[in-house]
């Protein structure tokens, strides 16, 4: 599958799914002999979703097993009986490890464009890439391939059998269309960083002479370099953003060190740059640091946590969710102001915007909360203070700051392995607050200890039987506050009670008495509803034939039994949650109206008469359709003076109208609608 040729060679031809390709095309199509099922609907198989493509996903996509490239080429018009040169686009792919099940090329004698759509499925593990060049290399800035080509690479891996394959160049998050284009900047700003890349996103009004330049300011020495820029327009005749262009420049650190890039949108007109007319600019004001690998911001700060024995870097667990408190304060004439941000640590390392921007602050502290940490792992001396004190690290070696010309700086957190065999265990026991039993604990239930004092440490334990066991003997004090939240079926476990049982040398034991809250699921459909409530009323008055998924789940009086007072105790509980009334499958767009004709007034909290009476609706009152369940034509959901609930469209059958629309409803095909 080497150098093979794809170009629009010919003027006037209309090339579509139903054109027989030329014979430069025909070597490309899919053999014979293959079998593929149908192609997912997202790949184009004309010009108009070829152009959708484009615009939405620029040159790829991987889905549904599936790699998806389009290639955007110039149409050239050449008239008709005159010769057709050279072609002008050269496709290459280097692996024999894909399968090529569809390549088609959408266009028109018309059009400014033409879309080579190529699909492969990946057979084994692979790297793979494909290349369109392009001879002319005079392309325009919409579809500009740098040198004249563009490569798109994929790298297929085996996980038991499970094929997955990811693309690996520089698009995979570098946008090339404009739909990417306004999410990358919705997501960054203009200005931004990818690893070691560095982007600056860049909206031209047309028809202006304004553009975007490198400004003579810019001061990258020797250790950024230019890699090029990413054009990202709309393909689509629809496109309403004509007036603007959207390009990316890229460039990518080379060495460690600083760098400061401006672009400035000025009115060029081919004149000498003239600072005084510069519109707006961008500044990218860079530190790199970590061998390039690492771009930092003014005002950012990079975060790692390290095993303070091997300075290796520490692995965040699912169960880990480290932040850092602060306590800042600046003098001002109207006082002194102070803040506290807690910022989160979602990866190792991580970068934190603006924490940086702190270290010049009056008064400055600032350090690791002791929840949450790296499972096996604690601060120094479990010393909740421990950290950053206007320039004093406590305690000595505990962490490292290193701070930057730009603003930024850089902080290494060095933990303690937990597992010390000085701190003694806690064996924890737990029992239900109500009936003395012992209780089933969730696996993986943390539990919570903070003090209410500044800096308001946190510790977190993580248990997952009953009895527990937890590294340390001091797990319990009684100036602490403790959170745990442990689920079952019927209900959850909170409030935890405290009890010293046992203390001995390396081992104190405890007792945990814990309140039951039912979560009065009791048909089993994962969430309290009215229907919950319906079922109960049901089951209390019917006796038997009425089946209950989880009776304990609506045991609100906790005392093992079902009665009256429990079903008031949920009805209370559906008032207080606001989920009083069964919503719709499907809500109304668009208003009608109706009035009740019929014999039933009532508007209930669900689609059924089993459900409480919300209000009833005086005669003659315009009551506005709200929404409907797909596949029920018998009742209405609707809003009255700011009331929401289902009303009987008829009373026995559809000859029995219990309502009329005033003019043609938006359920007319699953609700029949009786109009004037």
């Amino acid at each position: 599958m080497k150098n093979r040729l794809l170009a629009l060679i010919t003027s006037g031809m209309i090339l579509s799914s139903a054109t027989v390709l030329p014979p430069a095309y025909a070597a490309l199509s899919p053999t014979e002999d293959t079998t593929v099922g149908e192609l997912p609907a997202w790949i184009p198989n004309d010009l108009e979703a070829a152009e959708e493509f484009s615009s939405t996903y620029g040159g790829t996509r991987v889905d549904d097993g599936l790699i998806c490239v389009v290639f955007k080429e110039v149409n050239e018009k050449i008239p008709e009986g005159e010769p057709r040169g050279m072609l002008r686009y050269i496709l290459d792919d280097d692996s024999d490890t894909v399968m090529c099940v569809k390549h088609e090329v959408y266009g028109t004698k018309d059009s400014e464009f033409n879309y080579e759509v190529l699909v492969y499925i990946p057979l084994n593990k692979c790297d793979f890439e494909v290349t369109l060049t392009d001879t002319v290399n005079l392309s325009p800035s919409d579809i500009y391939y740098p040198d004249g080509k563009i490569t798109y690479t994929f790298t297929t891996t085996s996980n038991e059998g499970i094929l997955n394959t990811v693309e690996t160049d520089i698009y995979s998050w570098l946008p090339d269309c404009f739909t990417e284009y306004c999410h990358y900047v919705n997501s960054n700003g203009n200005v931004a960083r990818h690893g070691n890349y560095l982007t600056f996103c860049l909206e031209t009004t047309t028809g202006t002479g304004f553009d975007w330049y490198k400004s003579p300011d810019s001061d990258d020495t020797d250790v950024i370099d230019y890699v090029g820029e990413s054009y990202c327009g709309e393909d689509r005749d629809t496109a309403t953003d004509d007036n603007y262009k959207h390009r990316i420049a890229v460039y990518q650190a080379k060495k460690d060190g600083h760098a400061k890039i401006t672009y400035d949108y000025i009115n060029n007109y081919g004149v000498v740059y003239r600072p005084e007319e510069v519109e707006k600019r961008l500044i990218a004001d860079c530190q790199i640091i970590d061998d390039t690998q690492t771009i930092l911001f003014p005002g950012d700060m990079k975060v790692s946590l390290a095993d303070s024995a091997t300075g290796e870097l520490l692995t965040l667990d699912e169960d880990a969710m480290p932040s850092i408190w602060t306590n800042i304060s600046y003098n001002t004439p109207e006082g002194k102001k102070s803040t506290g941000p807690i910022y989160e640590i979602g990866s190792n390392p991580t970068i934190i915007r603006n924490l940086s921007s702190f270290l010049n602050a009056d008064e400055i502290s600032f350090g690791l909360r002791d929840g949450g940490l790296p499972k096996g792992y604690r601060l120094p001396n479990y010393d909740a203070a421990s950290g950053y004190y206007n320039g004093t690290i406590t305690p000595d070696g505990y962490m490292t700051l290193t701070e930057y010309d730009n603003g930024s700086s850089e902080v290494v957190f060095r933990l303690s392995n937990a597992k010390d065999p000085s701190a003694g265990e806690t064996k924890i026991t737990f029992y239900d607050a109500d009936t003395g039993e012992l209780i089933d604990i969730q696996k993986d239930t943390i539990i919570r200890k903070e003090l209410m004092k500044e800096p308001f440490p946190i510790e977190t334990y993580t248990v997952s039987s009953n009895p527990a066991i937890v590294e340390t003997k001091d797990f319990y004090e009684p100036d602490w506050r403790y959170t745990i939240n442990t689920y079952t079926k019927a209900g959850s476990y909170s409030s935890p009670t405290f009890k010293v049982t046992s203390e001995k040398d390396n081992l104190t034991e405890v007792s945990c008495s814990l309140k039951f809250t039912p979560n009065g699921d009791a048909n089993g459909d994962g969430s309290l509803t009215v229907a919950d409530a319906a079922l109960l009323q049901k089951w209390l008055l019917a006796g038997t034939g009425v089946k209950l998924d989880n009776w304990k789940a609506a045991d609100y009086c906790r005392d093992n039994k079902l009665d009256i007072y429990d079903l008031c105790l949920m009805r209370q509980r559906l008032v207080k949650e606001g989920i009083a009334v069964v919503p719709p499958d499907t809500e109304a767009t668009s208003y009608a109206y109706f009035n009740i004709i019929g014999s039933d007034p009532n508007m209930y909290s669900g689609p059924s008469t089993d459900y409480a009476v919300v209000e009833t609706v005086s005669e003659h009152v315009l009551i506005t359709e709200a929404g409907f369940n797909k596949g029920n034509g018998e009742w209405v959901y609707a809003e009255h003076d700011g009331k929401h609930g289902w009303i009987r469209v008829y009373i026995n059958n559809e000859d029995d109208p219990n309502i009329e629309f005033t003019e043609l409803a938006y359920i007319s095909q699953d609700v029949t609608a009786y109009s004037y």
